[in-house]
């Protein structure tokens, strides 16, 4: 824990006091790689915008202004940074400078812990879009945890068939109690016959997996934060005329609208709450799978469970 100023805001940008933080594996790494006072992790985001109150953000900064962000692709920005990463601080610092367009005021009726999923639900709800599937196209997800369950259930409300591979006992009875398709991995058929899948599993076999069950020339959605499909992967899906599509875009208006009235229930997601100097202690003695699903409370959603003051200090 360190002291630390207020962010400056540039033009166009919001201080943001940060209200709950959802913990996920990947920021395990982000804690462990990260020199100074950058790269404090934490890109799942509720926050109180002094204007507006509440509000999701979108973790993703583009410039606005190069070719990339005018063609509406700008989560390919060169220059973009991510809240958590690439430059800037997570949202475990108690305050945070961010673009007034990437907030998302919360509906009345949605409670702020879960609008912390909005970005793992936003993503499933943006690979649906650029997938351009048939409604009754089968598509799988392959891995485990938050982010492969929130991104399937949204998937599956745009394409029924939607099932979800992995090994994993919590994931794996997530997915059976809200009615999601679902089959362990070693399961899974190699007959090349799946149109799509996404891959959320950070496991090196994943992507040479997928090949085995992808149709010839059908594509595959790589969605894993900071890590680099394998040769082996990219070998495979070579021979059959693959195509890998990196997923880096959330949709974060959508995703708030989803999870006000979401065919599953996705409070099960929210595995424990902790406060932040609890995070700190997490991050730098818990394995990444016992990160996955930590909400953090700071400031405004702290003081909700407990009647206490900001403690005015950040996470580093």
């Amino acid at each position: 824990m360190a002291e630390r100023p207020d962010p400056p805001a540039v033009f166009g940008e919001i201080v943001v006091e940060m209200s709950r933080v959802l913990l996920r594996a990947s920021d395990h790494a982000s804690e462990s790689r990260r020199r100074g006072a950058l790269g404090i992790p934490g890109s799942c985001l509720v926050g109180r915008d002094p204007n507006r109150g509440l509000v999701a953000i979108d973790p993703v900064l583009p410039c606005g202004r190069c070719t990339h962000c005018a063609s509406g692709l700008a989560a390919a920005c060169p220059q973009r940074t991510v809240i958590g990463g690439r430059g800037r601080d997570g949202g475990l610092a108690e305050r945070v400078a961010v673009p007034e367009a990437n907030l998302h005021p919360l509906p009345a009726e949605l409670d702020p812990d879960l609008a912390t999923l909005a970005v793992p639900v936003g993503i499933g709800l943006a690979l649906a879009r650029r997938l351009r599937l048939a409604e009754a196209a089968h598509l799988s997800v392959i891995g485990d945890g938050i982010a492969a369950l929130a991104a399937a259930a949204a998937l599956s409300t745009r394409h029924p068939a939607t099932r979800l591979l992995s090994d994993d006992p919590f994931t794996a009875g997530l997915a059976a109690k809200w009615s999601l398709k679902h089959r362990g991995l070693a399961e899974a058929g190699r007959r090349h016959d799946q149109e799509a899948l996404a891959i959320f599993s950070s496991s090196s076999e994943a992507l040479a997996i997928a090949a085995g069950m992808l149709r010839p020339r059908g594509r595959v959605a790589w969605c894993v934060d900071g890590v680099a499909p394998n040769a082996e992967g990219l070998d495979r899906l070579r021979w059959i005329e693959g195509e890998l599509l990196g997923h880096a875009t959330t949709s974060i208006a959508e995703a708030l609208s989803l999870l006000t009235r979401p065919p599953f229930d996705p409070a099960p997601l929210l595995r424990r709450r902790i406060e932040l100097a609890e995070a700190v202690i997490a991050l730098s003695t818990g394995r990444p799978v016992d990160l996955d699903g930590t909400l953090v409370a700071i400031g405004e959603g702290s003081r909700r469970e407990r009647g206490a003051p900001s403690a005015g200090i950040a996470a580093r």
